[in-house]
């Protein structure tokens, strides 16, 4: 009997201790929980949605390039980021009126780059101007602080004449060059993940 009520008391005892870890555990984990603030962007949704709208444009037009699609094909692409940001409702930015008209040039540059694009007969051409445009973009989306997610800033050493640099924008850090592509006439896809992550826009507001 002695030793039955020993093992009793024993049981007892690990299943308190138990529950006081778990229990404590679980209070940590809500702190934890609490302690995690919400991403919150300074942008209005208006222009957030707008940026975001330009980027996938983009994004389109760079995917275009990867596949080598037809020169028209990439004008129709071009035209369709020239109108977009064309269309990014500035009076939307919270900064003062030098910083408003920075943003409106690296729009301007945006949409003469995408005629640019629009008008080359060759693929070629078009890849210098999506540089261009490429930039232009890159220095918008820093002047706006855009907050919504990470762009990374990407490099191909060797874009152009195999000594020109060239760079592209990405929301994953993951290279896929738009210079070359899946079927440049010398490489094929050989340099298709030929470059490296040189910057990257975060400002990300807790």
């Amino acid at each position: 009997m002695l030793k039955k009520g020993v093992f009793i008391v024993l049981a007892l005892i690990i299943c308190v201790a138990a529950y006081l870890f778990f229990a404590n555990k679980g209070k940590k984990d809500v702190q934890n929980d609490k302690e995690i603030p919400l991403k919150i962007s300074q942008n209005s949704e208006k222009l957030n949605q707008s940026l975001d709208a330009t980027l996938m444009a983009y994004y389109g037009m760079h995917d275009g390039l990867v596949r080598w699609a037809p020169i028209d094909s990439i004008g129709q692409l071009a035209d369709s980021l020239s109108s977009l940001a064309a269309a990014i409702p500035f009076t939307e930015i919270k900064a003062d009126s030098i910083l408003i008209q920075t943003a409106q040039d690296y729009s301007k540059n945006i949409q003469d780059a995408c005629a640019s694009i629009a008008q080359d007969t060759a693929i070629a051409g078009q890849r210098r101007d999506f540089y261009t445009a490429t930039e232009a973009l890159y220095n918008l989306l820093r002047t706006v602080q855009y907050d919504k997610r990470t762009i990374y800033h990407i490099k191909c050493p060797m874009a152009f004449n195999g000594d020109e640099e060239g760079f592209w924008l990405s929301d994953s850090a993951k290279v896929v060059n738009p210079y070359f592509g899946l079927k440049d006439p010398v490489h094929q896809s050989a340099m298709l993940h030929c470059g490296t992550v040189e910057d990257s826009i975060s400002f990300a507001h807790l």
